[in-house]
């Protein structure tokens, strides 16, 4: 039974309802429901643990398995650690770095003289048409 279900729930209110009870009124009939709630309780507890522990076999077996039969699994288990080691380093030093480059502003340009400057270029343009013309 696992420990999140209402009965491993119910254990748990048995056990404290009667160990309370016991402490309070020394009622033999509350120690042997506590003891026996108690029993219950661990038993729950070391059936979950077996099948976690079951669960941790099942997953380095197919851990060692995939690995055998895919041995890029572990270059690219050594990358990722790798980056996750040097990833905080690099993220520091790029900070540092941007803390102490200033940042470079650019202002538009001035689209008056854009203008101007456009309008000049077309004229010197019209003016040497005009004169080869001639």
């Amino acid at each position: 039974m696992p420990t999140d279900t209402p009965d491993f729930s119910t254990l748990l209110e048995t056990y404290r309802t009667n160990y309370a009870d016991f402490k309070v009124t020394q009622n033999p009939a509350s120690r042997v429901a506590y003891e026996s709630a108690l029993k219950s309780v661990q038993a729950t507890l070391n059936q979950t643990q077996s099948a976690i522990d079951q669960d941790a076999r099942y997953i380095a077996q197919f851990v060692t398995d995939y690995t055998n039969a895919n041995p890029r699994l572990s270059e690219l288990h050594q990358k990722s650690k790798n980056i996750r080691e040097t990833a905080p380093k690099v993220e520091s030093e790029f900070a540092v770095s941007k803390a102490t480059v200033p940042e470079t502003h650019y202002s538009s340009p001035d689209l008056t003289s854009l203008y101007i400057k456009g309008g000049i270029a077309g004229a010197l343009i019209l003016l040497t048409l005009v004169v080869r013309n001639l």
